[in-house]
């Protein structure tokens, strides 16, 4: 990208004249002129319904997130106006906006749970920047709306400091994600279950910011309820105006997004091959389909999504269809980890009884809910280059209304739409089973690559350096982070690969002339003599791979130089597990001040992981100590 140019904004100007979601989409605007019956739990036989937030008491402003503020062109002067508390916390309403909550279901651990929504999270407008990017603003834990069911709305301070922190982390570290801007407090006391004390908590507000928040559930949602009018006007809005206008920009925000093609050609799949000629719509290529492609688009962004997950040792814990972004953005920071030891079996979730959601099997959950996201669009998908003739139903016509030229149409017979599902449903599961693994194995060997200073693409790196790195990690529950970033500076010299790797494994008397060591710390120190051992024939395939890149881009070696894996690859870990503890308890224990600059210091951390310094004494030793003994396999809770 370009030197980017940005005219700063007050708030007023924030909001978009139009917004196109609520524009779009259908809407249940019942009573919305009473605050209250907005809030009232109820099913929802729309796309969204309009709510009006519960003003917090005594709001303050805890944190702002100045590059957040950048993304939608925001002057962060602005952080410090009464305006921006009293927009933030519910409090006022902008003009000529329309606060919203929106509809969806999921399946939650493989059990449909049908209508969901947003239970504590309110959509206040959209907004659209300089560079023609359009956000949608929230704001999570403002009280009960329509989909809170027996939740109350609100959020408390501890879950909501590891959202807002966690979100910022994401995106420094290159991973597609949902944003952060600020963290607001309130004097609110909130009860939750999963506290053993019993006692109130400190209420809390994040003001978060997405390109959209469509999750597969929204789809799901209509499906469910057989209306497939609701499914294709919310697959059209997505290809319109998500991926068709400022969500494609978000792309140049990510490097491993930047060259996502989203054109694919598929071979005819079974139900093309064999079919009479004059059967256009079953002989017609699937790819040519727009809700093909549309499928396509979310598959390919929930590959890469989910290779930087697994590149960087994060583990969700709460991967339900309601919580997968379209876009393919991290969404919703529950019990979310980043692993320290390398455990592939790790579950961050304390609800997850039976690993479902475990690190190692976060691919193959994409996959399936992918195919659940599938399921609505098959006959969409299907029906090839004939998907505008299917007419359905119109399930909320009034008897007394007269009818339309469309609504007179005969809604198309159920043998058609059943053909069509069959021939989307092969399409589908064709696409997950062979091209979601390449994508996903493509990006995650573009992310590997990257972490240990490789840049020559080449089908045996993943093969024979890769692969068998992750699993020396894993035998001896190697301190992940640590080890990436000392690799950076692991040392090629004369000495040959054994001097080379006595030195980077600080075995001594090694005679060598020079180098670093690398920092291997192992969960079993009793195994960290035979951890460093094993590791030695690694390290000299390591070597090789290094010196024939070197090689092949210069025609020479540079012995006696250091390797130094590029600086922006391999993050200096804040230790989320550890730290947050200590940032929530600032908030208990400390003057409000103190905790607020601990808070700030661990969010500029978080924003910027690869410094090789902070000033900030507290985040040097979050960093430097090594994984204390209670945060080890930590579980959370998934109570916000």
């Amino acid at each position: 990208m370009g030197i980017r140019t940005m005219t700063k904004r007050s708030l007023d100007s924030l909001p978009s004249p139009t917004n196109l979601l609520t524009q779009t989409l259908s809407g249940d605007t019942t009573n919305s002129t009473s605050k209250h019956f907005t809030r009232i739990s109820r099913p929802v036989m729309a796309h969204y319904a309009v709510v009006y937030p519960d003003p917090s008491p005594d709001p303050v402003l805890l944190s702002a997130a100045t590059p957040s503020a950048n993304a939608i062109d925001l002057d962060p002067a602005s952080f410090t106006t009464p305006q921006f508390l009293s927009v933030f916390s519910g409090e006022t309403i902008l003009p000529g906006t329309q606060p919203y909550a929106i509809n969806y279901a999921g399946h939650q651990f493989s059990l449909f749970a049908g209508q969901l929504g947003d239970g504590r999270a309110i959509s206040l407008f959209e907004t659209e920047n300089s560079q023609g990017e359009r956000w949608d603003v929230q704001i999570k834990g403002a009280g009960r709306t329509p989909f809170s069911r027996f939740g109350d709305g609100y959020a408390v301070l501890r879950s909501s400091i590891r959202e807002y922190l966690g979100a910022e982390h994401m995106h420094a570290l290159g991973i597609p994600t949902t944003r952060s801007l600020a963290l607001l407090g309130s004097s609110r006391q909130v009860y939750r279950d999963d506290t053993t004390s019993r006692q109130p908590e400190r209420g809390a507000i994040v003001v978060r910011l997405a390109p959209s928040w469509i999750r597969f559930g929204n789809f799901e949602l209509f499906y469910s309820r057989n209306d497939m009018n609701g499914v294709r006007q919310l697959a059209d809005y997505c290809l319109d105006h998500v991926f068709g206008g400022g969500g494609n920009k978000l792309d140049s925000h990510y490097s491993c997004l930047k060259d996502l093609a989203d054109d694919h050609k598929m071979p005819a799949t079974a139900a093309d091959k064999g079919k009479d000629k004059d059967k256009s719509s079953l002989n017609a290529p699937v790819d040519g389909n727009k809700y093909a492609q549309l499928f396509i688009k979310i598959a390919k962004r929930t590959a890469v999504m989910v290779a930087g997950w697994q590149a960087n040792g994060f583990n969700h814990g709460v991967m339900n269809t309601d919580n997968m972004s379209v876009l393919g953005l991290t969404l919703d920071y529950g019990p979310f980890q980043i692993l320290d030891y390398y455990d592939p079996s790790y579950v961050c979730n304390h609800s997850d009884d039976a690993g479902q959601y475990a690190f190692k099997r976060q691919p193959t959950v994409c996959i399936y809910n992918l195919f659940k996201l599938g399921v609505p669009l098959f006959e969409l998908i299907g029906a090839k280059d004939k998907v505008d003739t299917l007419i359905y139903a119109n399930k909320d016509k009034d008897a007394n209304e007269e009818e339309d030229t469309e609504r007179q149409q005969t809604p198309t017979d159920e043998s058609t739409r059943q053909e069509y599902r069959e021939i989307g449903k092969e399409y589908v599961t064709k696409i997950l089973s062979e091209d979601f693994t390449d994508w996903f194995m493509e990006a995650l060997d573009t992310k590997m690559r990257a972490k240990l200073g490789l840049t020559r693409q080449d089908e045996t790196i993943m093969h024979d350096v890769i692969i068998p790195l992750l699993d020396w990690a894993t035998e001896y529950e190697v301190d992940y982070h640590r080890f990436f970033r000392s690799l950076s500076n692991y040392t090629i010299t004369a000495d040959g690969e054994d001097g080379d790797a006595d030195v980077a494994l600080d075995i001594e008397n090694s005679g060598s002339s020079g180098g670093t060591k690398l920092d291997i710390v192992t969960k079993d120190l009793e195994r960290l003599v035979e951890c460093k051992e094993t590791l030695k024939p690694w390290l000299a395939i390591y070597r090789h791979a290094i010196l024939l890149e070197e090689e092949e881009s210069t025609g020479h070696h540079h012995l006696q130089q250091q390797q130094q894996t590029p600086a922006t690859t391999d993050a200096r870990r804040l230790r989320m597990d550890a730290n947050n503890p200590e940032v929530i308890d600032a908030f208990e224990n400390l003057p409000e001040a103190e905790a607020i600059k601990i808070l700030n210091d661990c969010l500029y951390a978080c924003s910027h992981p690869y410094q090789d310094h902070y000033d900030q004494e507290i985040v040097e030793r979050w960093i430097s100590t090594p994984v204390p003994e209670w945060s080890e396999g930590l579980k959370c809770s998934c109570s916000s």
